[in-house]
């Protein structure tokens, strides 16, 4: 009888031991994203009309995630886990883009934290610093170069 409650009590030992599998962060998915904010280019304010684009956030490791976007305009970037709602990151900020007119390269460094309000959607901050830009106007050759920063809202609905 004391060899069956020792065999059950080193069982239920190694059971309360066993290590929890890592929860997997709820902010990963795809994302329907509607951006706002302002720019200040060289010595103007720009503020940026509202756009659409789409976001896929994937778990990189226990610790990170990577936030690609789907328009492929701007770069990926990782981001750090601070808890299982809040990310931040300081990444580059890399955007270039081609249009039938123009073409654009800005590049800075993005700041920011992404809070998930609930299982659907989150909100990312970014702060952008450091900023050099370059447009082209194709059709006359012109070049703007400069300096930028700003501010940038990203409001995500989950796809």
């Amino acid at each position: 009888m004391k060899k069956i409650f020792l065999f059950v009590g080193i069982c239920g030992l190694l059971l309360a031991c066993e290590k929890p599998e890592p929860q997997k962060q709820e902010f990963v998915g795809s994302y329907d994203v509607t951006t706002t904010g302002t720019l200040y280019l060289t010595d103007d304010s720009i503020p940026i009309p509202e756009y659409s684009q789409s976001i896929l956030i994937e778990q990189f490791n226990k610790d990170s995630l990577i936030i690609s976007y789907e328009d492929t305009i701007q770069k990926p970037f990782k981001a750090k886990i601070n808890s299982i709602t809040t990310f931040s990151y300081e990444a580059p900020f890399n955007m270039d883009f081609d249009i039938f007119v123009l073409s654009a390269d800005l590049i800075g460094t993005r700041n920011g934290e992404g809070i998930q309000i609930n299982k659907d959607s989150i909100v990312m901050n970014d702060s952008i610093t450091n900023g050099t830009f370059e447009i082209i106007y194709r059709i006359t050759g012109d070049t703007l170069r400069g300096t930028f920063n700003g501010t940038l809202q990203h409001r995500a609905k989950r796809k």
